[in-house]
């Protein structure tokens, strides 16, 4: 990899009619933009902004390196922007939240800001919870701001009491459960009018019945009506006709914006997953062992082992591609990190998005970029054994594991899977703590989990995922999926995050035969 540009081949995209605004930002090379049956040529170190319901298609050079990014702000008109070194890490973590790979504590990440204040200066945001258990809970209400979830459902789904909740917001929050709620709808409410959307719109967008309960709970709150906040605000938005020298669009003030601590979900793969930090540190967690990653390490994620992936604020990492498990089992002690160096960063960059993306090449070897981090990563070293007791070795037990990821449907108990190690039935939670940092219950309940999570990603119905994810019934798959995940699968599915998930490749494959 001493030429980065040998690896990188033209792409295209074929025509689509967006669902959200669109930002194909060019790291280098040229692209070629048609909107609409307009063509245009976006060099290096610009950015095309593209409003939503516009066709779009996009074909580059080789050589060229490009990133498609969905956004949630609004953008009023086709735009070409130029985008600064220092920016880049914000548009590849915006690009990274289209993947789904990583979470954020952030609910709004186009409007996190270092120093600028808040969208309006009196509209404080609501306290934020203590505890992770309650933080988990109010995520879920968030997500779901049209329809403000009632304090007894609150109650039943997440398995605790009225009473308990409510004491707990007074003590976490300062407030109640209905006037944190509150809270947190008005101030969406506040952040749709800064985007130009109508009053009626807004008003069913945060739970309310029409626009004159919405502008009387907002002037009730703030003193005044919604519209007299916009008629204010007017002499404050852009310029509707920004010259193309402009340096950014849409996401406010980019040099103001901070990239927040990220992570995965804990999560138990199928297929090997290989994964680099672009840029920052991070902290990988693969069965019992950590690594404290740094910019342009990369390391292999094996399948059937519990993962979690932290990235530190102003840092960032992606998934590189992926290959099911095949031949000798990868085990957590064969695993190595391997620093890439900056020369190699195009290649990568572009590797992550012929393979999770609809940009692509005529022809996509998704295992390519894998195959490549693997054979500097996995060391061909042969695992050692158990404590003689257990009378097998760890890549036995990572071979199973990684076998009823991929196939989470197959029951398999205690027992059987002793049965299937040679193993009495008292050593198989030792055995499988050994090798994953789990017991199996444990360990089978978060492989589970994962999988059910790409397959609605991919928009796969709940009640054909529960079956498909070993559930006999709805109903259970669904208090195991809401305590995973902080929503039901429903929820999960109508969110803004898997609505764009599913135009593009899910980070772990589907199964194969």
């Amino acid at each position: 990899m001493t030429d980065p540009a040998d690896g990188v081949a033209g792409a295209s995209m074929d025509p689509v009619v967006t669902r959200r605004a669109l930002l194909l930002w060019v790291h280098s090379g040229i692209a070629t933009v048609d909107v609409d049956g307009s063509v245009h040529e976006v060099t290096e170190r610009k950015a095309l902004a593209v409003p939503a319901g516009l066709t779009v298609g996009v074909g580059t050079v080789r050589g060229t390196v490009a990133v498609p990014i969905w956004l949630d702000a609004g953008v009023p008109t086709v735009r070409m922007l130029t985008v600064a070194d220092h920016q880049s890490t914000y548009l590849l973590y915006l690009f990274a939240l289209n993947l789904g790979f990583l979470r954020s504590d952030d609910r709004h990440p186009s409007g996190r800001h270092r120093t600028a204040p808040s969208v309006v200066a009196w509209a404080e945001p609501p306290s934020s919870p203590a505890s992770e258990e309650l933080t988990r809970l109010t995520r879920a209400v968030e997500q779901s701001l049209d329809r403000p979830v009632r304090l007894d459902e609150l109650a039943r789904t997440h398995g605790m009491s009225v009473r308990t909740i409510q004491r707990r917001f007074v003590a976490e929050t300062g407030a109640g459960y209905s006037r944190w709620l509150l809270q947190a709808r008005l101030l969406e409410s506040v952040r749709l009018l800064d985007q130009g959307r109508s009053i009626g719109w807004i008003a069913s967008r945060v739970g309310f019945a029409d626009a004159t309960a919405y502008s009387r709970a907002f002037r009730r709150v703030f003193g005044q009506k919604p519209s007299e906040l916009r008629a204010m605000r007017g002499a404050e938005q852009l310029d509707p006709t920004p010259s193309e020298s402009e340096s950014m669009p849409i996401l406010d003030d980019l040099d103001c914006i901070a990239v927040p601590g990220t992570r995965t979900w804990s999560r138990v793969n199928g297929s090997h997953v290989a994964i680099w930090v672009v840029s920052g540190t991070a902290a990988v967690t693969i069965g019992h062992r950590t690594w404290s990653l740094n910019c342009g390490d990369a390391i292999v994620l094996p399948a059937g082992t519990p993962n979690l992936v932290c990235a530190d604020p102003e840092s960032l990492v992606l998934p590189l591609g992926f290959r099911p498990p095949v031949g000798p089992s990868m085990t957590v002690d064969m695993i190595a990190a391997h620093r890439f160096s900056a020369d190699d960063f195009p290649v990568l960059l572009h590797g992550v998005v012929s393979v999770y993306t609809t940009l692509r090449p005529r022809i996509v070897l998704d295992s390519a970029l894998f195959d490549l981090v693997a054979s500097r990563t996995v060391e061909p070293s042969v695992p050692q054994a158990l404590p003689t007791e257990t009378g097998t070795r760890q890549s036995d037990v990572t071979a199973v594991l990684a076998e009823l990821a991929r196939s989470p449907r197959r029951q398999m108990s205690t027992q059987e899977l002793g049965r299937r190690l040679s193993l009495p039935p008292k050593d198989v939670n030792a055995t499988v703590r050994a090798a994953t940092g789990l017991d199996f219950v444990v360990w089978r309940r978060e492989a589970r989990m994962t999988y059910a999570r790409e397959v609605l990603i991919r928009g796969v119905p709940p009640a054909t995922a529960a079956r498909e994810a070993g559930y006999a019934h709805l109903s259970a798959f669904s208090r195991a999926f809401t305590k995973t995940y902080g929503m039901s699968p429903r929820r999960f599915m109508a969110s803004a995050e898997v609505s764009e998930s599913r135009s593009t490749p899910p980070v772990r494959p589907p199964r194969r035969p």
